[in-house]
């Protein structure tokens, strides 16, 4: 985690508590997550709930979670995330790109160790 990428930007300047709001959901980490570990590639979303699907057990391969799993990065947590510039998603394709944000992976990183204390 935490590779230097060719897709990064300049990065805004992000107060802390507007970066925790932004990762206080542990759906929208594990998006970033799955971003961060391959940061040079596009993503389609169902690439993203299978990544997801592979570190929670809780949602399982019922059909009607990753359904729910799905709707709520599409109209919730990519969003999200694209509006704070961290990501580019395309709704209309289904496809996110990791704009590469040090700060942000910084704190994925520490609300994660935070976690499994």
């Amino acid at each position: 985690m935490g590779q230097d990428t060719t897709a990064r930007r300049d990065v805004p300047d992000r107060l802390p508590s507007s970066v925790l709001r932004l990762l206080a959901p542990e759906r929208r980490r594990a998006v970033m997550r799955a971003l961060m570990d391959e940061p040079n590639t596009t993503h389609r979303i169902d690439d993203i709930v299978n990544a997801i699907e592979e570190t929670y057990s809780d949602i399982g391969q019922e059909s009607s979670n990753r359904t729910y799993l799905r709707s709520s990065l599409h109209h919730t947590h990519l969003p999200k995330l694209d509006d704070a510039e961290v990501v580019e998603y395309d709704p209309d394709d289904g496809t996110v790109q990791y704009r590469g944000d040090p700060h942000i992976e910084q704190w994925v990183d520490q609300i994660d160790r935070i976690d499994e204390d």
